[in-house]
């Protein structure tokens, strides 16, 4: 491990502890700066025979090695003082260890610290195994949605999985009991649950401060069992630190979930909230569907607490959205009002009511056309783009800050492109492509996944839009795959490799950069990935993947190119964001 890596496992397991501390509060206890040990107390069920005890208190003792959390996990122990109803003592047995050991590891991620889900882990299992519910649900002591979905065929986990069905029964009364840490903020929930073919939808909101406030939310919220048997808790915060946007989102296994809520408060400007949202699976598969319960729960509680502003939104009225007015046709349709266009931004979709009015999507597309300029140093003339998005649940179809820095980045170096050969990871609306393509540049090939047509259709849109066809490719291309498909792209030779926000998911950081590595392994010597992402969490690293792969990357001033968004004209105002976006120029160590 070298000394970079070793200095960033220490800042994060600095910050670690002190998010522990500030969530467990007198329950927490450090003697050095790499251990610590969290005491926490089970009710225990008087009817078993196994325990005397009213409450079983438990220490889990934790040490930080220095390769935690690039590359292997903390090391733990259980430390028990409980004695059966003839006080004799006994500990954690060797199935429950296993348990607990199972799920430690099963939480945990190379970069990416883990001690909180290890604890609230700790938590479910004693309490399944020994505790008793705390009255809140009338079936004590069932598995959580998590397990019951893992082991179960769907039809079982409909008719087993009521927690969500309870809530929407429940929906005006106390159904979140919990407790709350020292100086949480208040926590509101929805007012009704929101219901879609039986799964469950509630949204929590609290205001915040800091990363530290947001997690002193989550924890509070999860020491609701109703809450914590939740299939998802999809999180999203964001603050604004002296003009900077600080920002976090997690999916809980909802895949890209935490995404778009993040991108819903972005949108929305909602600033200094927290907002989750439990899902209890009901069963019956939701498809694209659920990222839009997902977004349409918080943002309906988010209007009533007053974080953000209301639009109106029911048929037959007009829709406010972003600037447009948006009206319902005859046929059901609703049309852009093309006297009420903001910027020249304009919107069409369709859209359709159930039988209690709600808006329900037809299939139909949301899109809006930007008009993009950069403008460069003289004599060089700006470069101007125009770019379509889809507002649509795939997160590829719309514009993000990081695409925008990259595209900057590319403009103010117009001088480098012309005859080069560019390949670009993850294109989604392919704004830097595009860019490099009007820049000059021979051949630019525009890859994105294959499992989202509409993202590669849509990309394909603006290269005809904007003449580019005779030097753009648009063709699907999946991270860490090796096929021959795949490696008649990435073994085709290039000069640039771009990448926006290609580090946004966790699970796929390793596929993004293995890619990376062979296709720079397959160009010319000087060949470069320049990338941008948005930092979101400081939980996530990238450093000990670039050594595995023999890679290193130079962190490029955003003063050097305009990158704070100097010079920029664009349809509908700059996204917030650019703030906290970082640009990195990688390549190999040979």
């Amino acid at each position: 491990m070298n000394p970079s890596e070793e200095a960033e496992n220490r800042v994060l397991q600095e910050e670690e502890i002190l998010a522990l501390s500030s969530i467990y509060d007198a329950d927490f206890t450090s003697d050095s700066p790499d251990s610590f040990t969290i005491r926490f107390r089970v009710p225990a069920d008087p009817s078993d025979a196994t325990t005397a005890a009213k409450e079983l208190e438990i220490v889990l003792a934790c040490h930080l090695p220095t390769t935690y959390p690039s590359r292997e996990p903390p090391y733990y122990e259980l430390v028990t003082d409980w004695r059966n109803g003839a006080g004799i003592p006994f500990g954690v047995s060797d199935v429950l260890r296993r348990g607990v050991d199972d799920a430690f590891t099963a939480a945990f991620v190379e970069g990416e610290v883990c001690v909180f889900e290890w604890v609230e882990a700790l938590k479910m299992i004693l309490e399944t195994r020994y505790g008793i519910d705390d009255g809140t649900n009338a079936e004590a002591r069932r598995p959580s949605s998590e397990a019951v979905a893992a082991t179960k065929p769907t039809a079982a986990v409909a008719e087993d999985d009521h927690d969500g069905e309870d809530l929407a029964a429940d929906a005006h009364g106390n159904a979140f009991p919990m407790t709350l840490p020292p100086n949480c903020p208040p926590i509101a929930h929805s007012s009704e649950p929101l219901v879609e073919r039986k799964s469950v939808f509630v949204a929590h909101a609290a205001p915040i401060a800091s990363a530290a406030d947001a997690a002193l939310v989550v924890a509070a919220l999860l020491t609701n069992k109703r809450i914590r048997r939740a299939t998802h808790n999809i999180v999203a915060w964001r603050v604004l630190d002296h003009g900077i946007v600080r920002q976090d989102c997690a999916d809980d296994g909802e895949t890209a979930a935490g995404g778009r809520l993040l991108h819903m408060l972005d949108l929305a400007k909602a600033d200094g909230v927290v907002v989750v949202v439990s899902r209890w699976y009901g069963g019956i598969q939701l498809g694209p569907a659920r990222f839009k319960c997902i977004n349409n729960c918080a943002r309906k509680l988010l209007e009533s607490e007053g974080y953000i502003t209301a639009g109106e939104g029911k048929k037959g009225r007009n829709i406010a959205a972003r600037g447009v007015s948006r009206s319902a046709t005859d046929d059901g349709t609703l049309s852009t009002d093309s006297d009420h266009d903001v910027d020249g931004v304009s919107y069409t979709t369709s859209e359709e009511t159930d039988s209690d009015g709600n808006e329900v999507a037809t299939g139909a597309t949301t899109g809006t056309t930007r008009h993009i300029t950069f403008l460069r140093p003289p004599p060089a003339v700006p470069v101007s783009i125009m770019l379509h998005e889809l507002l649509d649940p795939a997160y590829g179809v719309y514009l993000w800050p990081s695409a925008l820095v990259l595209a900057a980045w590319i403009s103010y170096n117009a001088q480098l492109f012309p005859t080069t050969r560019i390949l670009e990871l993850g294109c989604g609306t392919a704004l830097p492509g595009l860019v490099a393509a009007q820049c000059g540049a021979a051949q630019v090939v525009l890859t994105d996944t294959a499992t989202a047509p509409q993202v590669l259709a849509n990309a394909f849109r603006s290269v005809q839009t904007n003449g580019l066809a005779s030097r753009c490719v648009v063709t699907p291309l999946a991270w860490g795959d090796f096929d021959a498909p795949a490696l008649a792209v990435l073994d085709a030779g290039y000069d640039f490799v771009f990448g926006a926000d290609v580090f946004y998911e966790p699970a796929m950081f390793e596929s993004a950069l293995a890619s990376v590595a062979r296709c720079l392994r397959k160009s010319a010597p000087g060949a470069v990935f320049v990338t941008t992402y948005q930092e979101r969490s400081c939980r996530r690293s990238v450093a000990h993947l670039m050594d595995r792969y023999g890679l290193v990357a130079r962190l490029v001033n955003k003063n050097e190119f305009g990158g704070w968004g100097e010079g920029w004209n664009m349809d509908g105002g700059l996204p917030s964001g650019i703030s906290s976006v970082v640009l990195l120029v990688i390549r190999r160590k040979d």
